[in-house]
């Protein structure tokens, strides 16, 4: 064991350190623990843990997590993003999966990284996430609810604004179908 300003971590083999009593929140305490761990400066693994962590404005709780926190975000999205690799300052070739697999299993203490499965299948289906066919998500419910004017639909670029404040011109937007 080993501490650092004041915390304790623990080595647990390739991936790097877990803390013991305390969360790993920020962008940069990742990145500072990315530097420690594959050399160069934070700086330069700041906008893999800002993707990692940008699900946050989505919804303030650690089911952010879902978005971004899975072995699906890690090896499919990360790579596409940031490429397999990225060549630090201390002139080290680091691969991104590598980087973002080390922000999960420090947010999850060391002990694993889930599946995309591992969140969707907590998720209870709902007769709108078949193709639209039954009924609205909820977020298409607050909308109408909060939205009493005009509602804005962007189609292949295009705009059209309905009016929302009649009956007939709901029913329009509802039927409408878009490729």
């Amino acid at each position: 064991m080993s501490n650092y300003a004041g915390r304790v971590y623990i080595p647990i083999g390739y991936y790097g350190v877990a803390k013991i009593g305390i969360v790993m929140a920020k962008p940069y305490i990742h990145a500072k623990s990315s530097a420690r761990r594959f050399g160069g400066k934070p700086e330069e693994y700041m906008e893999i843990h800002q993707l990692l962590d940008s699900s946050k404005g989505t919804i303030a709780d650690n089911r952010h997590r879902a978005l971004t926190h899975n072995s699906f975000f890690l090896s499919v999205i990360i790579e596409k993003i940031f490429g397999v690799t990225i060549t630090n300052s201390d002139g080290k070739e680091v691969s991104t999966r590598e980087v973002a697999e080390q922000h999960v299993l420090e947010d999850y203490g060391g002990k694993f990284i889930p599946t995309a499965q591992d969140f969707l299948q907590g998720i209870p289906f709902e007769p709108w996430m078949n193709n639209g066919k039954d009924g609205y998500p909820p977020s298409f419910k607050i909308m109408e609810k909060k939205e009493k004017e005009t509602i804005i639909i962007i189609k292949n670029d295009d705009v059209d604004a309905i009016d929302k404040t009649t009956e007939e011109n709901i029913k329009k937007m509802r039927s409408m179908t878009y490729d």
